[in-house]
């Protein structure tokens, strides 16, 4: 299996990029100025280590229950659990009564409607679901001459008693693509555990995801844990089926 990502809106990015970047070149062509405000640079030593670290974190076999919580712009706060088991190349995420991953090369979807709870495997997996497609993402939104945001060092938090390491993506204004909201914050363990992540929006929303309990043991119970509410007969996985031996 490949790790799948949701994460921080690669489908969009996709999607609008190449929409954003053509206004972006007609903007150039017309003469238009970029936005007179202060534009952050790049800390080009920030950028490496945030691959990296997304990279260490893909190698890593870990188990992580997280606290969600969404603050609207109005105050209103709305949590949930979000728990996500790696074990590469295996990779699940379980949030909001869903499940999605990829097992044995095929992208598999797991939802609840009403009482019925299935899973689907739509297709084989691709490289686009891994996360070296997050960071292919980030650097070629970070990489250009007028990059759509910066890569730069934030301060490091205490997260489960460990040291995090902090990294921010601040939008530019380069462009109106926003995937990462106005800012996003990605913390991590020094072998790459992850162990926290923000994004604030222009209206003032936010998205937080703390770490509540991590574990680097994995085994193919805390994938079952995760698929067991779910008909698993539907991806080839009966229960008490070994995961690598998903058909």
């Amino acid at each position: 299996m490949a790790r799948t990502v949701n994460r921080w809106l690669l489908a969009s990015i996709v999607v609008v990029l190449a929409v954003e970047l053509a206004l972006f070149l007609v903007i150039a062509h017309t003469g238009s100025s970029s936005p007179s405000r202060s534009v952050p640079k790049n800390d080009p030593v920030a950028r490496r280590e945030l691959a990296a670290a997304f990279a260490a974190s893909d190698r890593l076999d870990y188990r992580v229950d997280s606290r969600f919580v969404r603050t609207l712009a109005g105050g209103r706060r709305l949590s949930s659990v979000i728990t996500e088991v790696n074990r590469s190349p295996e990779h699940l995420t379980a949030a909001f009564g869903a499940v999605d991953g990829v097992i044995d090369g095929r992208v598999i979807s797991c939802s609840t409607k009403g009482t019925e709870r299935t899973c689907t495997s739509p297709r084989a997996a691709t490289p686009a679901d891994g996360v070296a497609a997050t960071v292919a993402s980030i650097e070629q939104l970070t990489g250009r001459a007028h990059p759509f945001y910066v890569v730069r060092r934030a301060p490091s938090r205490r997260v489960l008693g460990e040291q995090a390491y902090c990294y921010e993506l601040v939008w530019t204004g380069a462009a109106r693509i926003q995937p990462w909201g106005r800012r996003s914050e990605y913390c991590f363990g020094r072998d790459g555990l992850p162990l926290r992540t923000e994004l604030e929006r222009n209206d003032g929303s936010t998205d937080v995801r703390v770490a509540r309990k991590a574990s680097r043991s994995v085994t193919d119970a805390d994938f079952h844990e995760l698929l067991a509410p779910f008909d698993n007969a539907a991806i080839g996985l009966p229960p008490g089926a070994s995961i690598s031996s998903a058909p």
